[in-house]
């Protein structure tokens, strides 16, 4: 599981700099600033991070700081139910 881009909207200015150099084009922009319509097309580079001026984004590192056997299980419960629950399918 790759950590994701997570964005401070009170920071964000809208410029669209992280949008045009993501490398998956994961980004897309939005009037509040950009949004991660296709989290799994991240590959957490962190070109988004690097170019943005107000420093508005950083990736989600909860996950690979705090990585556990209970963590893991807890995602693997969470996915079961949410695959036969068949959430957010198109």
């Amino acid at each position: 599981m790759l950590p994701l881009p997570l964005l401070n909207e009170q920071r964000c200015t809208a410029c669209g700099d992280c949008v045009r150099v993501c490398p998956t084009h994961c980004l897309e922009a939005r009037p509040g600033g950009p949004w991660l319509p296709r989290p799994r097309d991240c590959v957490a580079c962190g070109l988004c991070m690097r170019v943005c001026p107000e420093d508005a984004i950083r990736l989600d590192l909860y996950y690979v700081e705090n990585w556990s056997f209970k963590l893991d299980l807890i995602v693997l419960l969470k996915t079961v139910r949410v695959v036969l629950g068949r959430e957010g399918a198109y």
